[in-house]
């Protein structure tokens, strides 16, 4: 496993990524935690993998087809995908022990993806498919028992639950806002009531999407998108505010993924310079200053990781 190192400064991310010259680490410096990512293998999108001790990537399926999003448990100890696993194209939300476990579905012939893991490391927030136009924000157990619907939202409206703290954060469509504008809101996990707005972004005409939330709620991950088709992965407040520009850059989706690191002050970023080329994972801090450690993809990847999380071992 190789890992390169760059100095680079906190407004100059992206440039500095085209300008500086690369140098091998000496030594490596095991990665505080996990990190669990979904890569393609041999081209086609597939796999859920993790880091060890070593930086290595540790393979824990083989041959998934097309799985989304991942998220896992806080403790380590497991990751949630959503995939198909031949069930004729139904995305269901399927749990995966660290050590490579047999995939387990969680809610049995249901519908579901966007599945985000509460904070003790017990239940699983998802999003389920739309019924008679109505997308709902429900909530099993990690065991696959029980469910029960938090909030409801218009069909193609809720999108991307984080659990942090006591709120589950989410992308919403706001009504009468020009097509695919969404905003970041919360509602208490407790019982899915207290529905809070974190951004503003028909304002700035900026389109905002969230990708992860420190653990004691106070920071938001998220990109902002203005209508020049620039992309900044930002630190914002809950009141929207912005603490930290990370970074920008161009393209469809110049940040694939984002997460906070499990104390909160580092960030793993997966970047893209453009459009063709394979996603990178980069590491540095919350405030998008100091060292940055790019980490070479996992095995027979082409187009690199698409979706991350960072928990602790």
């Amino acid at each position: 496993m190789r890992v390169k190192r760059f100095a680079v400064t906190a407004m100059a991310v992206m440039a500095a990524f085209s300008a500086i010259s690369v140098s091998q680490a000496s030594a490596l410096t095991p990665i505080p935690g996990r990190i669990f990512g979904l890569s393609d293998a041999g081209g086609v999108r597939g796999d859920l993998f993790r880091t060890n001790t070593r930086n290595a990537w540790v393979p824990l399926t083989s041959g998934l087809n097309f799985p989304e999003n991942v998220s896992a448990a806080p403790n380590g100890r497991f990751a949630v995908i959503c995939a198909t696993f031949g069930s004729g194209g139904i995305y269901r939300v399927y749990r995966v022990t660290s050590a490579g476990s047999p995939a387990r579905n969680l809610i049995g012939t249901r519908h579901g993806c966007g599945q985000t893991v509460s904070p003790d490391s017990r239940k699983v927030a998802y999003v389920s498919d739309p019924r008679r136009g109505v997308a709902r924000l429900n909530v099993v157990g990690a065991n696959g028992r029980g469910n029960k619907t938090l909030f409801k939202g218009c069909s193609g409206c809720l999108f991307s639950p984080i659990w942090a703290g006591k709120r589950i954060y989410f992308e919403l469509k706001v009504p009468r806002v020009p097509a695919g504008q969404t905003e970041v809101f919360s509602i208490r996990a407790k019982d899915g009531k207290g529905l809070k707005r974190h951004t503003f972004g028909r304002r700035s005409s900026t389109q905002f999407s969230l990708l992860d939330v420190s653990n004691d709620g106070k920071n938001l991950l998220v990109t902002a998108k203005d209508s020049l088709g620039t992309t900044e992965l930002r630190t914002i407040r809950p009141d929207g505010a912005t603490r930290f520009t990370i970074a920008s850059g161009t393209g469809s989706q110049p940040f694939p993924d984002a997460s906070y690191s499990p104390n909160g002050r580092e960030v793993a970023m997966l970047w893209r310079a453009t459009d063709s080329d394979p996603a990178e994972l980069w590491l540095g801090m919350n405030a998008g200053s100091g060292f940055f450690s790019l980490l070479s993809s996992p095995p027979a990847s082409t187009d690199g990781l698409y979706s991350i999380d960072w928990v602790r071992r």
